[in-house]
């Protein structure tokens, strides 16, 4: 019988606080303190939890507590506590005799981990995930087995809100004791030298036994396209007892369709391990053909083509939910950002949920996986052991950046750190780029990269270019500009509100405009990751109390457009589109300032059927009017330049993307109006429309 893989989510009781932290002196709890299974306490077998919370995971307490000026303002001034968790359940008798691991996949901030009343693991890291084996002290009889997880709530890894408790999956996976070992399968595909298309699979699958006695095994990987096998290969193995082996197998692929930003194949890599002719374990794990480079003048190229990295920067918290975001949220994210024109993604600043890769490789976005900690202690290189072995078959993973703003960045310590860490990366890994975030010079660290990452800073980047021609480079966090969305008056002392024209920043920020235009204009700069994709809880720069969320988003914490959606859209898709900014709500005479966001040549702006004048238009230097207000339905329209031009030059506005359309009459067949704006499809040119009416109601901000 095959792995079995249980999942641990439900059924869970809570408590918030410390716990049964009261002092005990009797010598039967110092006694049981130092003996397997007697832990005394919450952690213990039987303590009492039937007035526990009932609840299921994810969790995040921290996003239920109470807000105070008092509390730390780059966690959204929440309230924080420890708490703790308590599971019981059956096992069933089968199970008996197989290699049991639990697998936590995120738990926030610190924990410490119990089974059966023994201290099982400890986790410093919110972002990494913690993996025991409770082979030895698990009941089958009858029973209740029972999972204590104790969280210190207090306790921050980063300057972000990390939320607390066990905030992503539980699992538990039962397998034979010749198995293949948790991660231990990497898929990497290797372009044959010469060959247009022609590829080898490189297998390596770590072999363990867990039990006493040695075995013999065999190992076959087979590449799945679809239900069809398209490559197989297989080789014998001696599994000594109690020990782990590494084995490798080589697939040949002719000809396979590569993983691109705009079309992401993937492959279904199987691995089984066979006994007797009969299979014992199997895993499986998806893969993709590309290739990618970076040339220090000419940037970076994917499939042999050059493309300008267009990412953002996120965190992992969503909405209501806090950091305990749902696999279909996760999804809905990605989507939202593929949807905005985004190519890339960055894990700012750790290691993300698995399902967060598991999207960007369907939809096609390169990431940037990030480590959390720099150090060169051994518990520091285990985290990033883990990040590596956990994400490194993802096709979407192309950087893994090991970190991001160090004090040491520039020192000659911090480039010995540095060294450390990528040579542990390379011993798992060899197939992609390994660079960091600096934000200061390419001096320490940087120089030991492979691209470079550099943070804002885009008018020192020529100097730094001109010091290190020969080291490519790439934003790694850029803008950092701010807006509330559906603001168009900015108010910075009394309601902490930022109008949305792109033209709030923080001091060391840039608009979109300024961005992109140095980004297009010099071939060598790879590409940005904006900061960020979404509003996010905690660091309420520019301002403090009682704001307790971030400003930065190019979308709001729920996923809403701001306006910066469509500024950054403009610069990233070729596809025409015109957004016109703000409402049309009103007072009577008051002069409006409209202006649009665009890819196309020119624009020309339309209230009722009067035209207010057609300008030229530019992604980095949108088109604006002044415009008196008055009743009736303004509209926007994007067009190519008037002067004739070489065939397939310019922009043409035949055809668009448009949102779900406001219930409004249609203008003509192929072409709807959206109430409040929006963009549209058509066979002329692209037109926006604001709302009909010219009187005040609640549709400010909607689009």
């Amino acid at each position: 019988m095959e792995r079995i893989l249980i999942d641990l989510d439900r059924g869970w009781r809570f408590a918030l606080g410390d716990i049964g932290a009261e002092r005990r002196n009797s010598h039967a709890d110092s006694y049981g303190t130092c003996k397997a299974g007697a832990v005394p306490g919450p952690g213990g077998k039987n303590w009492d939890d039937s007035d526990w919370r009932e609840l299921d995971l994810p969790h995040d307490y921290f996003a239920e507590s109470d807000f105070s000026p008092d509390n730390l303002l780059s966690h959204g001034y929440r309230t924080r506590n420890n708490a703790w968790y308590r599971k019981t359940f059956l096992l069933d008798p089968e199970l008996a005799g197989r290699q049991l691991l639990v697998c936590f996949e995120g738990t926030a901030v610190n924990a410490e981990f119990y089974f059966n009343g023994s201290l099982m693991a400890r986790s410093f890291s919110a972002y990494t995930e913690t993996v025991f084996d409770i082979t030895d002290r698990a009941y089958f009889d009858g029973r209740p087995n029972v999972l204590a997880v104790r969280i210190n709530g207090f306790e921050t890894e980063g300057w972000w809100y990390e939320g607390a408790g066990i905030y992503r999956h539980v699992r538990l996976y039962a397998k034979n004791p010749v198995h293949i070992a948790h991660n231990g399968v990497f898929g990497k595909p290797v372009l044959n030298p010469g060959t247009k298309n022609s590829w080898t699979v490189e297998v390596k699958t770590e072999v363990e036994n867990s039990g006493y006695e040695s075995a013999d095994a065999v190992v076959r990987a087979e590449l799945f396209d679809g239900e069809a096998v398209i490559a197989s290969a297989s080789c014998p193995v001696a599994c000594p007892a109690d020990s782990v082996t590494e084995t490798a197998v080589k697939l040949k692929v002719s000809r396979p369709r590569r993983w691109d930003v705009d079309d992401p194949n993937l492959y279904t890599l199987r691995v089984t391990m066979e006994r007797g002719g009969e299979p014992v374990d199997s895993a499986d794990v998806r893969i993709g053909f590309r290739t990618f480079s970076v040339d220090p003048e000419k940037g970076f190229f994917l499939n042999g083509r050059p493309l300008k990295i267009k990412g953002t920067c996120n965190h992992q918290d969503h909405a209501g939910v806090g950091v305990a975001v749902p696999d279909s949220v996760q999804y809905y994210r990605v989507k939202r950002l593929k949807e905005l024109g985004t190519n890339a993604y960055r894990c700012s600043h750790n290691l993300p949920a698995k399902e967060i890769l598991d999207a960007c490789d369907e939809l096609g976005l390169i990431v940037m996986d990030e480590n959390r900690r720099f150090e060169a202690r051994e518990e520091v290189l285990e985290y990033l052991d883990i990040m590596v072995k956990r994400d490194r078959n993802h096709p979407s993973v192309v950087f893994w950046s090991l970190f991001n703003e160090e004090p040491l960045q520039n020192t000659a310590e911090g480039a010995a750190i540095y060294r450390r860490m990528k040579s542990r990366v390379l011993k798992l890994d060899d197939s992609r780029l390994i660079t960091g975030a600096i934000n200061g010079s390419m001096e320490g660290a940087g120089l030991e990269m492979d691209v470079t990452g550099i943070n804002y800073n885009i008018y020192n980047v020529e100097a730094m270019h001109a010091l290190h021609p020969d080291r490519p480079v790439i934003g790694s966090e850029n803008n950092s500009a701010v807006s509330t969305r559906g603001c168009y008056k900015s108010d910075r002392e009394g309601a902490h509100l930022l109008a949305c024209y792109d033209e709030e920043n923080v001091p060391w920020g840039q608009s979109i405009k300024e961005t992109w235009d140095f980004t297009r204009k010099h071939d060598y700069f790879s590409g940005i990751f904006i900061w960020t994709g979404f509003d996010y809880r905690g660091e309420p720069t520019p301002f403090e109390w009682p704001s307790v969320s971030s400003s930065f988003g190019i979308m709001d914490t729920c996923g809403f457009p701001k306006d910066s959606f469509y500024f950054n859209r403009a610069c990233f898709t070729d596809e025409p589109m015109i957004h016109i900014l703000p409402h049309w709500n009103h007072e009577k005479g008051e002069v409006v300032r409209v202006m649009a966001a665009t890819n196309c040549e020119e624009a020309e702006l339309f209230l009722g059927n009067e035209s207010l004048g057609r300008k030229p238009a530019d992604v980095c230097a949108p088109p604006e009017w002044q415009v008196p207000f008055k009743a009736g339905r303004l509209d926007g329209e994007g067009l190519p330049a008037r002067k004739m031009r070489m065939p397939g030059h310019g922009t043409h506005c035949r055809e668009t993307r448009r949102h779900p359309p406001h219930p409004l009459p249609l203008l003509h067949p192929g072409r709807r109006s959206r109430h409040g704006g929006g963009e549209h499809r058509g066979g002329g040119p692209v037109r926006h429309h604001g709302p009909l009416c010219g009187h005040p109601h609640p549709v400010r901000g909607h689009r």
